[in-house]
This record gives C-alpha cells, structure tokens and sequence, in this order.
C-alpha cells in the first residue's frame, strides 16, 4: 500500500513539475513572438496548428467524442463572437474568468492551440485569434450566445 501511495505523491510531484515548466516556456514562447512581432517577423501558422493528418483519432482515450467541449467554454468561445472579430489570448483568458474559468496563460495557450486543432478557432495574419463557423455549426455557438455577454462588453467590465 505504500508503495502506490508513494508512487502517487512521486506522481503528483512531477505532473506539478512539468506544469511549472509548461508555463516557463509558454513565457518564453509569449517573449518570442512579442518580439517577433514588433521586429515584423511572420511566424507560420503550421507551426502553432499542425496539419489536419496529424490530428489524430475521432475519440480520446476516456471515449469522450473528439472535439467535445464543456458548456462554460462553449460560453466563451460564444463571447468571442462575431466571426469577423480576432482577440489576444488575455482576452480568450480574461472572456473564460467572466465565465468562472481560472486558468494560467500556459493552460488557455494550450486549449487555444487545442481548439485551433480542432477547427473552432483560427489565427490570424496580426497574431490573434478568432472563432471559426466550423465552431458555430458544431457547437451551437449562437444557442451559446444567449445572455454571454460579448468581447467588447467584457473588455468594458475589466477596464472599468
């Protein structure tokens, strides 16, 4: 018994290392394209969202169907809209708070990166990001909408 009880602290220990070290080099990564951009250097997009073979199966290991995502964050994504808008991860990070979704830079990168893999958002030339009408369709984005506030209002309520 202690040896499974030792294996799972051992466990625990280094999942809470490699969390650290995700959010060290998502800093770094945040600095490089900062600077990339401010130097007008174009970082490719296939490099943040690989080709759709490299995708992978339709379902995850735990069976949840490939592409499903929680009601809260369908929430945000429908807060992101209209399609034709693009916003900055702060603005994703600070549209899932308003949704009582607390999460590092490193963890809303992440699911960016997720999401663009899963074709619900898309980057864009400046940097930024946008919901796609993949994401619309598949979710229900617009049934989602309903009393979310949107980005423009959430940007108001944290500035004032």
């Amino acid at each position: 018994m202690a040896v499974i009880v030792n294996a799972i602290v051992e466990r625990r220990k280094r999942l809470a290392d490699l969390k650290q070290e995700v959010a060290a080099v998502g800093t770094d990564l945040d600095a490089l394209l900062k600077a990339a951009q401010i130097m007008g250097i174009t970082v490719p997009d296939d490099v943040a969202f690989p080709p759709p073979s490299d995708r992978g199966s339709g379902v995850n290991r735990g069976g949840k169907p490939r592409g499903a995502i929680s009601g809260a964050w369908r929430k945000v994504l429908a807060s992101l809209l209209p399609t034709d808008s693009s916003h900055t991860l702060l603005d994703v990070r600070a549209a899932a708070e308003m949704h009582g979704i607390t999460s590092e830079m490193g963890a809303v990168r992440d699911r960016v990166r997720k999401y663009g893999d899963l074709g619900y958002l898309k980057k864009t030339d400046d940097g930024r990001y946008s919901v796609t009408e993949e994401a619309v369709g598949r979710l229900n984005l617009n049934a989602s909408k309903e009393d979310v506030p949107t980005a423009k209002e959430l940007s108001d309520a944290l500035a004032g």
